[in-house]
């Protein structure tokens, strides 16, 4: 099945502008079970800073979830202040439609990283936030903060597992440092590592090492924010298939193997990033799509963080 991500603040369902910003992933997940989807949609003011989007101005959680595409997973996160808003979407949904809860996938993430006892709440404050009866999946946002804090992050994730509050756990955007530190720990090993990975950034070193360990892979950025769009190579594949870009990029992480989020405001991109499963690379249009790679990061990348 494919399914949802949403992520950002400020919906219809409580438009408060005090809000930052609003987002929606949209992308192919695999957390060892199946195939699942979710959407970011980022408003950008004239400075490049969050915008808030006026209510009704993006796709809402609800109405991706009723909608023909079939999406089912969403992503929130504490940072993106909306684990409310998502979760009261998610219950409207399952009440007017008898969709069961274990029929959504629900991810959230930690915002900082303090220590034991605050991770635990924090947790708790998601989960008090969404008004779900557990969480699916539970990210570490970030390695920042330090291997102390890491660690003892980790360590009260773990707990928290054991305990049924959060199902699967993972990290986000951690290098291989970052990764080896966590795994030396002896404890679960993270079920995901959510980053920046398309064509034109690789990451061989962190790929391995994620597959060595069973670690799925989770690409934010599969379409490159569009920076690529019109590279001759994209382009001459999206003729030789008659898809679009997007639809290149995204195949492209689909046979890597990669779970990957697009990220889109338009309705029409959000139905048209699914439209990917009629088609297929060859090992050779993989291998050159591998070969553009140019270390090029679209956002933040903290995987050399100390």
């Amino acid at each position: 099945p494919i399914h949802i991500v949403t992520d950002g603040p400020n919906s219809p369902v409580n438009p408060q502008v005090e809000r930052r910003k609003r987002d929606t992933h949209l992308g192919f997940r695999n957390i060892r079970a199946g195939w699942q989807g979710s959407i970011r949609c980022r408003y950008l003011g004239s400075r490049g800073e969050p915008a808030l989007p006026s209510p009704g101005a993006c796709f809402l959680p609800r109405q991706v979830l009723i909608s023909q595409a079939g999406y089912r997973h969403i992503d929130s996160a504490t940072w993106y202040e909306n684990e409310r808003e998502v979760g009261q979407a998610i219950r409207d949904f399952c009440e007017s439609t008898g969709t069961p809860r274990s029929a959504i996938f629900y991810t959230t993430k930690l915002k900082l990283n303090d220590g034991y006892e605050p991770t635990l709440k924090a947790i708790q404050f998601s989960l008090d936030e969404c008004g779900l009866e557990y969480i699916d999946l539970y990210l570490i946002h970030g390695p920042l903060g330090g291997p102390a804090a890491r660690k003892e992050c980790w360590r009260a994730i773990c707990d928290a597992q054991k305990e049924g509050r959060v199902k699967s756990i993972g990290i986000s955007t951690f290098g291989v440092r970052h990764i080896k530190e966590i795994l030396e720990m002896g404890l679960a090993v993270p079920a995901v590592n959510q980053i920046d990975l398309h064509p034109f950034m690789i990451r061989t070193e962190i790929v391995n090492l994620c597959h060595e360990h069973g670690i799925s892979l989770e690409a934010w950025a599969p379409l490159v924010r569009g920076l690529r769009f019109k590279h001759p190579s994209i382009v001459s594949l999206a003729k030789k298939h008659h898809k679009e870009p997007a639809q290149i990029l995204l195949r492209y992480c689909l046979q890597k193997g990669y779970i990957a989020i697009p990220k889109s405001s338009s309705r029409a991109r959000i139905a048209s990033n699914t439209n990917i499963f009629d088609f297929a690379l060859d090992e050779k249009e993989v291998a050159d799509l591998d070969a553009l790679d140019e270390g090029l990061v679209t956002d933040w990348d903290p995987t050399e963080c100390p």
